[in-house]
């Protein structure tokens, strides 16, 4: 812990427990939120999750190719800016394409900080040779602590206000996957 709290593995901190933050909220707090909104309808739940996923899959392969012609930095930040702006997104819907149009665009700007992020960190963990696995560790518990901290942290907000404020807090902590 005192490796993880270091000045110099704070961006490593920050970066992953921002995105376990982020995971929490997207595959918890969301998935419940679209079933509550859409009145507990499967079918269209499934629907609409379905078509987005496919929409990524077919994304994502262009996007790898992408990424490594552009380099793994500026599409870093371009998909921390999807991500935000995401959460943003989805603290306004109300209706089942709206779901379905922030959830495709979320995942898309997920998927990019996910890929780049991920070259990026492992890149550079290789470079370092016998530190692979103490990266790994370091990342996993500060990917770990974002969970943890973000279910608290939602639970006591979904306590006083709406779920509209946990995806906008969600937005705040994403800003710091850069």
């Amino acid at each position: 812990f005192k490796r993880l709290f270091s000045a110099r593995n704070r961006r490593l901190l920050i970066g992953y427990a921002s995105d376990g933050a982020q995971t929490s909220v997207a595959t918890i707090i969301w998935p419940v939120f679209i079933f509550e909104l859409l009145h507990g309808e499967y079918i269209v739940v499934g629907l609409v999750t379905t078509v987005s996923l496919v929409i990524i899959l077919i994304l994502n392969i262009i996007l790898g190719f992408w990424i490594d012609k552009v380099g793994h930095k500026r599409v870093l930040e371009l998909g921390t800016i999807f991500s935000v702006s995401g959460w943003i997104l989805k603290s306004l819907v109300s209706s089942p394409f709206q779901v379905f149009a922030t959830d495709t665009y979320y995942k898309f700007g997920d998927s990019i900080t996910r890929l780049s992020k991920n070259v990026a960190g492992y890149g550079s963990a290789a470079e370092n040779g016998h530190y692979i696995d103490e990266y790994t560790t370091l990342a996993e518990l500060s990917h770990r602590m974002g969970h943890i901290f973000i279910l608290v942290l939602s639970a006591i907000i979904l306590s006083f206000f709406g779920v509209h404020i946990v995806f906008i807090m969600t937005a705040v902590i994403a800003s710091g996957l850069i």
